[in-house]
């Protein structure tokens, strides 16, 4: 279990989907949005994200087809 998304994921331009459910996250890294920009399915089940950490990770939801159950 992770407690916050390795920094090396934000390097993945083309990554489209990322499945981080079943950790201990509580918020996402403020440059996720950005750095993902080709991501468009995103997976958070099961952590213990709040409202404000998923808001952190300026998400864009244009094009991004679900953000699955963050809380």
């Amino acid at each position: 279990m992770i407690d916050q998304v390795p920094l090396e994921v934000l390097r993945l331009k083309s990554l489209r989907v990322l499945v981080l459910s079943g950790n201990k996250l509580t918020s996402l890294p403020a440059q996720l949005g950005q750095s993902l920009p080709e991501l468009q399915e995103l997976v958070l089940s099961r952590n213990k994200l709040t409202t404000e950490g998923v808001n952190a990770g300026r998400l864009p939801c244009n094009g991004m087809r679900q953000i699955a159950q963050p809380f």
